[in-house]
């Protein structure tokens, strides 16, 4: 399933992209492949971010919370049902999870984080991916 348009659209810019794994250690989804294509986004084309990653434990739902900086500075952030996110129930075992980036054109440097949390506020996974131009 793909994630929101929304915080993908505002995530994308040209230039330079990372993508690495924010989980704690006790993050209950282990990532096991993240990556973003292209690595150097053009305004206005599309593009794909892809996680892989573990569930230990059949969840029936959660919370998605998103940040952006852009400079430093607060430009968003949100928080809604994790099921608009990913397929509901979650069961046990790998699941491959990919979402639609689009990339506007922004300038400085755009960090964003994608955090996921169970019901019971325990963290699943995170993600933070960083964009300068």
């Amino acid at each position: 399933m793909l994630f929101r348009t929304l915080f993908l659209t505002t995530l994308s810019v040209l230039g330079l992209v990372s993508v690495k794994d924010c989980s704690t250690p006790s993050a209950l989804f282990p990532l096991k492949a993240l990556d973003i294509s292209p690595s150097n986004p053009v305004p206005g084309e599309n593009g794909t971010l892809h996680m892989t990653y573990f569930a230990p434990e059949d969840l029936a739902g959660g919370t998605v919370d998103y940040t952006c900086t852009l400079n430093g500075f607060p430009v968003l952030k949100e928080s809604y049902d994790l099921c608009t996110a990913t397929t509901c129930p979650i069961t046990v075992g790998e699941h491959d999870q990919k979402g639609l980036v689009e990339t506007p054109d922004t300038k400085g440097t755009l960090g964003c984080s994608l955090k996921w949390s169970d019901s019971a506020k325990r963290e699943l996974l995170c993600v933070k991916i960083t964009y300068i131009q």
